[in-house]
């Protein structure tokens, strides 16, 4: 199959720019307005917007953040929402730390946030986690337990937290309990009141409205991002972001 791009707005309600910085996602990287979640907030994020100040973001994650499938480092979604970020806010100086590991799951991330993350005081923490716990027949009970415990760790050091979820992909789609993990995510999200970046919902709806097929928007393991889906994962977390400081 071949890639179904469309060209202009086919739809109304789609995201659209954001007023303020002018910089709006692709056409063919747009989702319906309430994908993105804004009424959640990254306070942090934004008093150093709003100052001028540096803002430094750790991206924390297995092989979707160290960038598996992307042609060149560069490629991976923190280079490219470090660029869209700098974009957008071109008065700051913007830094996004990538600390992906290939093959982690939520237990081996959560070990090393205090090296890995908190050492580094970052004003914000994308933690993206959920697909190598399903593939690994991992309880999704003990999932979220893992996961609500990590996210409690990083709020005790006054970071910001955006939750990104497992992708939208063949060898994730077949296994037969993977909605628990995507599900404990958004659950965990919304009861500790942090950003929900809704990466599976994301990617569905980019399938279900034909904008990508698998050949083109995953890489050839049926599993990781190419160059052009990273690029939209970038895109998009960077519209939600100045979409939650500017709430």
């Amino acid at each position: 199959m071949r890639l179904r791009l469309v060209i202009v707005l086919a739809a109304v309600g789609l995201v659209a720019c954001a007023a303020d910085s002018g910089v709006e996602p692709q056409d063919h990287c747009l989702v319906p307005d309430g994908l993105l979640d804004r009424t959640r907030p990254l306070p942090r994020t934004q008093a150093r917007i709003s100052a001028g100040d540096p803002l430094r973001i750790v991206a924390i994650g297995s092989s979707s953040t160290a960038g598996a499938g992307a042609s060149m480092p560069s490629r991976s979604y923190p280079a490219r929402l470090e660029a869209e970020l700098r974009a957008r806010f071109p008065e700051n100086r913007i830094e996004v730390i990538n600390k992906g590991v290939n093959g982690e799951t939520v237990r081996s991330m959560v070990a090393r946030f205090n090296d890995d993350v908190l050492s580094l005081f970052p004003d914000l923490v994308i933690w993206q986690t959920g697909t190598n716990s399903a593939l690994r027949n991992n309880s999704p009970a003990r999932f979220r337990v893992e996961l609500i415990n990590g996210v409690r760790e990083l709020k005790r050091s006054d970071v910001d937290v955006i939750l990104m979820g497992p992708q939208y992909a063949p060898r994730f789609n077949r296994r037969p309990n993977r909605m628990e993990f995507v599900d404990a995510v958004a659950d965990v999200a919304a009861a500790e009141n942090v950003v929900l970046f809704p990466r599976h919902a994301i990617m569905k709806y980019w399938w279900d409205s034909k904008r990508f097929d698998f050949d083109v928007m995953l890489s050839k393991d049926g599993l990781h991002l190419n160059d052009l889906s990273y690029n939209c994962i970038a895109e998009l977390l960077a519209e939600q972001i100045e979409r939650s400081i500017n709430r």
